[in-house]
């Protein structure tokens, strides 16, 4: 393919990344854990340290939003506004990656698959770092081919730097650093290469490994903080129904256009088109089977590229695209599959984006091997229909505005010496409009440990201690007893949680349910205290 054609389609591609991405960003309201990452974001840098000691994630991506929200304020658009960013440069550095080991074709059609998933699209409407965290991904996997390849101080530097960013993106990134170990066996085993070009920066490699892992080893004091709250109870209810020998399987089957999305994303509105699905499957067996033969040939010794067997020319550095793609593609999943034995840890379709740009480097690779000729044209037309397929549903979905909604009702309607207090874990989403809206209101959180960690709710484990929730509940009920100039109203902004909330609603058991302005479809319930006699 001629380059001013590639640069002509690259360029239409980020076009149509950047509309998708953009279109409709501001439909649904934030969830619980955007808005709780705003919230933080928000903060100063101690507090948003502060902040994360009480939560379960590493600090850059709260530190960039901190930052972003500083230049491009705290709207919807906004805060979203940066995974979009970092989702199109991911699909522009996905083309360069491709294109440097397979050639244009590759690098647009793996540029491709990421650009018009459905499930990134989300991801990058999203104010979370599931866009970051692929982009950091990537880079490592780009400057570990290129340090192993060519060697050189800055280069080992470059990839431990960007590896270091990973875990302090997502606890996920630990799992970029086994991934790279293939190196050793690829490097060392292929005695079909040249001896300059086999690995032998092995001192290199550990010392960049080392140095990448240290940043980490700092954050280890909040990692222990944040254990005492972090439960990952909902992630085992989440996966409940799937085996673990499926897990990983089930990961690579979300990251195909139309493959099987988790059930749990019909919220979003990204579902899977039962008519569809085996079309799906079948067209990304085929492509990635090429390109896994390639890296396993590599692996064994036999042979530096499957382009050579067809025909093609050799890339620059043949011996690394697939075989490091494949093995950052499988080792962080299956590393946090074995994780996940001892801790649930491992949801398909969210963290798994990790190794998302390898599967699609893979996917792009399959597609520059892919013999007939007319057959690419073939998966092209595919790709995109099976684009338009599955992502239309998640653009006609039912906009999720509640909290947006119970917000203005507040403002509207509450005074500001009035109690409002969240019963569960709404307070993130509410507060963040509430704030958008200037409206100061008292705020309180039942169980009173979630206004510490907004963005961790497990019901089952706080009921294990119901005299603290009955402690809670009464210091709740004493507090809008308390008499003052005017008495002030009560509001509680329920989530159905079982009987979690039946022990405050029994300490406030003698307040005076006020009919006419509860909104019982947005779950706002009004209360008057007993007059102080």
């Amino acid at each position: 393919m001629a380059r001013p054609l590639s640069l002509v389609l690259l360029f239409l591609l980020l076009a149509v990344a950047t509309f998708l991405r953009l279109h409709e960003i501001d439909r649904h309201g934030l969830w619980i854990d955007e808005a709780n990452s705003v919230l933080i974001a928000e903060r100063d840098l101690a507090g948003v340290i502060e902040g994360l000691r009480n939560d379960a994630n590493p600090p850059v991506y709260y530190l960039v939003l901190h930052y972003w929200v500083e230049v491009f304020g705290d709207s919807e658009r906004a805060v979203r506004g940066l995974s979009v960013v970092c989702g199109v440069i991911l699909v522009g550095l996905l083309y360069l990656a491709g294109a440097a080991w397979r050639g244009p074709p590759a690098g647009l059609f793996a540029a491709a698959v990421y650009a018009l998933h459905p499930l990134q699209i989300y991801n990058a409407q999203t104010a979370r770092m599931y866009t970051l965290l692929p982009l950091i991904a990537l880079l490592s996997l780009w400057m570990l081919s290129r340090a192993a390849a060519r060697g050189g101080r800055m280069r080992w530097a470059g990839y431990a730097l960007v590896t270091a960013l990973a875990p302090l993106t997502h606890n996920w990134g630990l799992f970029l650093f086994p991934a790279g170990w293939v190196l050793l066996l690829v490097r060392g085993r292929n005695t079909q290469l040249p001896a300059r070009a086999r690995f032998t920066q092995l001192p290199a490699f550990v010392a960049a490994q080392v140095a990448a892992a240290l940043p980490y080893l700092l954050w280890l004091p909040v990692i222990l903080k944040q254990a005492e709250f972090a439960r990952t109870n909902w992630i085992a209810r989440v996966m409940a129904g799937v085996p673990p020998i499926l897990k990983v399987p089930m990961s690579i089957d979300s990251f195909v256009i139309g493959g099987g999305i988790p059930d749990y994303f019909a919220y979003f509105g990204i579902g899977t088109n039962a008519s569809q699905v085996w079309i799906a499957r079948a067209l990304f067996a085929v492509l990635l089977f090429p390109a896994i033969r390639a890296a396993v040939h590599a692996l064994a010794g036999r042979g530096t590229d499957a382009g050579e067997e067809g025909g093609e020319k050799p890339a620059r550095e043949p011996v690394l695209s697939d075989a490091i793609s494949l093995s950052y593609l499988m080792v962080p999943l299956l590393a946090a599959w074995g994780a996940s034995l001892f801790i649930p840890l491992y949801i398909a379709g969210r963290y798994d984006v990790i190794a998302f740009p390898a599967f699609a480097l893979l996917a792009g690779s399959g597609f520059a091997l892919l013999r007939p000729r007319p057959a690419q044209g073939v998966a092209v037309a595919l790709l995109i229909g099976l684009a338009l397929s599955a992502g239309r549903p998640y653009y006609l979905a039912e906009p999720r505005r509640d909290d947006v909604r119970t917000a203005h009702y507040l403002a509207e309607n509450a005074r500001e010496q009035d109690l409002v207090v969240f019963a569960g874990p709404r307070r993130s989403t509410v507060e963040y409009s509430l704030r958008r809206l200037g409206t100061a209101f008292s705020l309180e959180s039942f169980p009173r440990e979630l206004a510490d960690h907004m963005g961790l709710f497990e019901p089952a484990a706080l009921l294990e201690n119901p005299a603290q929730l009955d402690r809670d509940a009464r210091a709740i009920a004493d507090r809008a007893r308390q008499p003052g100039p005017e008495q002030p109203t009560l509001w509680v902004v329920d989530y159905p949680a079982g009987p979690l909330n039946v022990h405050l609603y029994r300490q406030l058991g003698d307040f005076a349910p006020d009919r006419t302005r509860t909104r019982e479809d947005l779950r706002v319930f009004c209360f008057r205290p007993p007059l102080n006699e």
